[in-house]
């Protein structure tokens, strides 16, 4: 049986405060995880981290970051943290990040009321034991302060940069199916009726994958706008911004609320994720070649997971032409990885499988910063751009 925490502490807390990833943090009366002398930490907003927390007596905060399954098999070690620190004065905390069996991952980032989201100084963290626990040692103003493993970007915000992209582009937003817990999965859609190729691409299957997320973003920008000017007439297009919207509200580290790695179930989609997810490709394939079928994420470095050469009926000229943008613009280089979890389900595995076309996941780095994201998903935009052009 899966075990939700968040349901756990939810019992135990009985409070919810619903903020938001603005930089003003609203104030509020509520339950916290622990409280000290003046100060509290909060875990009760969309993408807040599976958090235990207790007080030393000398004032130190021990914040347990723990895997959205209670009892399970380990997981991909993504030990995601989201939390609020509400202070009554400024002044010193100090904060043990506790990983259990897993170990240090993301560089804590720091989001100060009225202020943005900043890298905390390197000089105040100290990562502990074996990479299993890291002191962050902080100098906090009074209100509310959020320390996360990355910038918290919520369902919310990929809805509303869905509206935005569909109103300037000429996208149709269009509701494929619900997840899990009943939230919208939504796609956005565009390109003639008639056309004969299909490009599909998704992202933020795995809830902390920011700089994957903002790689597709820059992606689907360049290509709303190349559609805006008529280059793509041949192409029906399916972007899909957030394959995974319950990991992503509920701070999980990998899966859905079905306790399930949605890029471990293409072959079998038992999750409804993956199965409206697929039925939508499917109906937008029929009379169609897929072309191009593109899966962003995050990993330790910037990479592209690709079947060899030679292997499908369509992809090897991208792959070539996304090499050589990436070799040209990029440093370091990133890998090209062949043939890695072929037989796991994945979605890179299914388009291979279904379509013959040559599933790619662009993996950012998880410090990869904004920048570096919108120029690795402009370049692979600019790619397929480029052999678009030569059909």
């Amino acid at each position: 049986m899966t075990l939700h925490l968040r349901s756990f502490l939810a019992v135990l807390a009985a409070g919810g405060l619903g903020l938001t990833g603005c930089a003003s943090l609203p104030q509020a009366e509520t339950a916290a995880l622990c409280a000290g002398d003046g100060v509290s930490l909060h875990a009760d907003f969309s993408t807040a981290g599976q958090h235990r927390c207790l007080v030393r007596p000398d004032g130190t905060f021990i914040v347990r970051t723990d895997p959205e399954v209670a009892i399970a098999p380990r997981i991909n070690p993504s030990p995601w943290f989201a939390f609020d620190i509400e202070r009554e004065e400024a002044g010193t905390i100090e904060i043990v990040l506790d990983y259990g069996g897993y170990r240090h991952r993301y560089e804590p980032r720091i989001l100060r009321p009225g202020g943005d989201w900043q890298m905390v100084d390197p000089a105040r963290v100290e990562v502990l034991e074996e990479d299993n626990r890291a002191r962050l040692t902080l100098d906090l103003p009074a209100g509310r302060t959020r320390i996360s493993a990355q910038p918290t970007y919520t369902p919310a915000d990929v809805a509303g940069w869905s509206a935005a992209f569909a109103d300037a582009h000429g996208f149709t937003a269009i509701e494929y199916g619900r997840s899990l817990e009943g939230r919208p999965l939504e796609a956005l859609v565009a390109g003639p009726a008639d056309a004969g190729r299909l490009l599909v691409a998704l992202t933020r299957q795995h809830p902390p994958e920011y700089s994957g997320g903002r790689a597709f973003e820059a992606f689907a920008t360049a290509i709303g706008e190349a559609h805006d000017g008529g280059a793509l007439a041949g192409y029906r297009l399916v972007l899909v911004p957030l394959a995974n919207p319950d990991g992503m509200a509920n701070g999980h580290w990998r899966l859905n609320s079905g306790g399930m790695d949605l890029n471990r179930d293409w072959f079998e989609a038992d999750q409804p994720e993956i199965a409206a997810l697929q039925a939508l490709i499917r109906r937008e394939a029929e009379g169609r070649d897929v072309d191009v079928f593109l899966d962003f994420h995050s990993t330790r470095r910037t990479l592209v997971y690709n079947p060899p050469a030679g292997i499908a009926a369509r992809g090897d000229a991208l792959m070539a032409e996304m090499a050589a943008r990436f070799e040209a613009a990029l440093d370091p280089q990133p890998d090209w990885i062949e043939g890695h979890n072929t037989d796991a389900g994945t979605s890179k595995a299914w388009a291979l499988q279904t379509f013959g076309v040559a599933g790619l996941t662009v993996e950012l780095a998880d410090e990869a910063s904004i920048e570096e994201s919108h120029t690795v998903g402009r370049l692979a935009a600019e790619a397929v751009l480029a052999i678009a052009a030569g059909h």
